[in-house]
């Protein structure tokens, strides 16, 4: 029944969404807030009549709402640190009102299946993006940046970092089970405290290190593959993310032709009185997803500053990606890559 009532309106709201995103950059809150609350109507409907027919099943109800709530901070989460706009968020939460339990056969996490809608959605858009960006790759731009993510204190960095996250993901989210998810927690952990402590984040993963080799044997080959295992994904995740913002996302312009909407590569500081670009500085403007609005396009423009051009990433249509990752999940009833590798595999 919930399927006949839901699937409609998810693939009404995905044309509506991705037409509109792709032709004026825009998801409007009328279309998520209507699918979120047509959503909440079903699910008062469906398991109203089931108490009434004694056919409620408490289980799924609480799985929904845990489900529901767990998106929501996630939405909230990856719109705080700038990963997506806050329509992409709204977008995404109401996807997961959406999408019922039963398409997450393969692949899900108990409490948490619409974790499946993110990884259906940013590996396909990943891949994209990468083979878009390799038919302009830059090799005198981009060569430097990767080499650096291999010399030593930057392997060093990085394998103290897996070290101590994961323990800490392991400690602190000690109810996840699912490999998967741990290892996805803690890249994203790492990409934030690399991105937002800078060289501080070293140290806060060399404690969480200590701290692990005090209360847990880390001299084991069980140990090491996971660490070799995190480390490869992390690597070829950064390197991924320097081919493709060196390539074909960022683009210089003058600052005069700046304009409410485009997106920051870089942080507009303060230093010695005047505007600059970097990260060492009070800041004056930051990259943010939403782009910049009116008030930010004037401080700059209107700032005196020692630089002409600044560097603009481009903008990724969203919510056409999301609508292919929900398309994935109905499609292979749950995470795509690995009903395909147990397809070859002959075992589901």
């Amino acid at each position: 029944m919930l399927n006949y009532l839901l699937l409609p309106v998810i693939f009404l709201l995905g044309v509506l969404t991705s037409f509109e995103d792709l032709k004026f950059g825009k998801i409007r809150n009328k279309w998520t807030f209507s699918a979120i609350i047509y959503a909440l109507f079903v699910y008062y409907v469906f398991f109203f009549n089931g108490f009434l027919n004694n056919t409620f099943v408490s289980v799924e109800l609480i799985t929904i709402i845990v489900n529901i709530v767990i998106s929501i901070l996630v939405g909230y989460f990856l719109w705080h640190f700038n990963f997506w706009s806050a329509g992409d968020g709204k977008l995404f939460i109401a996807f997961a009102f959406l999408v019922p339990l039963s398409f997450y056969s393969v692949g899900g996490f108990e409490f948490f299946p619409a974790f499946t809608l993110l990884f259906n959605t940013f590996i396909p858009l990943g891949v994209v993006l990468f083979i878009k960006s390799l038919t302009k790759t830059n090799l005198k731009k981009s060569l430097p940046l990767i080499k650096k993510e291999f010399s030593f204190l930057s392997v060093i960095s990085i394998l103290v970092s897996v070290i101590g996250v994961y323990w800490f993901v392991s400690f602190v989210f000690f109810f996840i089970s699912h490999e998967l998810l741990r290892y996805a927690l803690v890249l994203i952990i790492i990409f934030i405290l690399k991105n937002y402590l800078e060289k501080s984040y070293f140290y806060i993963a060399l404690i969480f290190v200590v701290i692990r080799a005090i209360f847990s044997n880390i001299f084991s080959l069980s140990f090491l593959i996971q660490t070799l295992i995190l480390f490869v994904l992390f690597q070829v995740t950064r390197i991924m993310l320097i081919t493709i913002t060196n390539n074909d996302f960022i683009t210089k312009i003058k600052v005069s032709k700046l304009k409410t909407g485009m997106i920051l590569a870089t942080n507009v500081i303060w230093k010695e009185d005047k505007c600059s670009l970097g990260n060492i500085g009070k800041k004056l403007v930051s990259p943010n997803a939403e782009g910049l609005n009116d008030e930010e396009v004037n401080k700059i423009q209107s700032a005196k500053r020692d630089f002409d051009q600044v560097e603009i990433v481009g903008t990724t249509h969203f919510a056409f990606y999301l609508f292919v990752g929900v398309l994935l999940t109905l499609i292979f009833g749950g995470n795509f890559v690995i009903r395909i590798i147990s397809f070859f595999l002959g075992s589901v």
